[in-house]
Parts: structure tokens; sequence; C-alpha cells
């Protein structure tokens, strides 16, 4: 655990300026690019956030899953990419090529959706390129554009606020 956390600690600072390079663009009136970011606990919602990205005319290509687990917890066939901290080096670099390939994209809109605090979450999402980010917890609101504060279980009250906000935003059309 305390290495995991210094693991995590030098690839923060890393990231530390990334972070502050990117902000909501006016320039691109619509929601394309998606990627959703889960936590183990959350591995059952893939699907309701696959139905999400329907939603606002996202195509399936254009769309990416990430699952953070612990470094103990064993993949169970996920249709997704995963990330653990055991992929990182004492050095704050990546050694899974998946996320670095994700780390090379950009995204519309990146929503941060974990049921506990999770720094692995944080880390990433950190590090992830994205005109919007969302989250719904209120204790982890630094580094996001948008909190959509509601419980765990209220998946979607979540969706149809976003929805909102993307409408108020211009970012999706009906």
């Amino acid at each position: 655990m305390v290495i995991s956390n210094i693991k995590l600690g030098f690839a923060q600072k890393k990231v530390t300026d990334l972070s502050r390079k990117f902000s909501l663009s006016a320039q691109e009136s619509s929601v394309k690019r998606v990627c959703v970011i889960l936590d183990e606990a959350d591995a059952r919602l893939m699907n309701k956030f696959k139905e999400f990205a329907k939603d606002l005319n996202v195509k399936e290509d254009n769309f990416k899953m990430l699952i953070c687990l612990s470094t103990r917890s064993k993949e169970k066939d996920l249709e997704s990419i995963v990330f653990r901290t055991s992929d990182l080096t004492w050095s704050g670099k990546i050694r899974n090529s998946e996320i670095q390939n994700l780390l090379k994209e950009h995204f519309d809109l990146l929503i941060s959706f974990t049921a506990v605090e999770s720094k692995t979450a944080n880390f990433i999402t950190a590090a992830l390129s994205a005109d919007l980010k969302v989250n719904r917890r209120e204790e982890t609101a630094s580094g996001f554009d948008l909190t959509i504060s509601t419980g765990y279980k209220e998946l979607d009250v979540f969706m149809t606020e976003l929805k909102k906000y993307l409408k108020i935003l211009n970012r999706i059309r009906e």
C-alpha cells in the first residue's frame, strides 16, 4: 500500500502541469469522444455507460472504458482497458501499452464514476486529456470541470443531470 502511494505520488507530480493546460473548449459543439473511468466495484455499470454513449450519438470506436483495479484483484474478462498501480514504475512512467495509447488520445468528455476514493482513478483522470472532466464525488472535485453530486446508486440521476449540463453547454443536440 505504501509503495503504491509513493509510485502514484511520483506519477502525480508529472501530471500536475499537464492537467492545467486543458480546459473546456467552445470550438467543438458536440461530444464525439468519451472516456469513462470506473473502479472494480463499478464494473457492473459498464453496459449502462455504453447505452449512455449511444444516447449521446457517440460511435462505438470513440468510446473508451477504463477500469482501475487494485494490484491484488484478478481480471474477470472485462471488456475495457484495465489500469493497476502495478502498471506504474518508481519513476512514475506507465508500463501498460494500452494506457500509454489512451493517454495519447484527446476526449471531449471524461467521466469518473467511482464508488470509493481511488488514488489510481484520480491519477489517470488527471493524466488524460479531455475538454470536459466530470465526476460524482465532491471530495475529489479538484481537477474536474463539473461535479454532479449524487449517491453511488443514483447512476440514472447522474446521467440525467449530465445530459442537462451538456445541453446547457451546447455539447449535445437533440
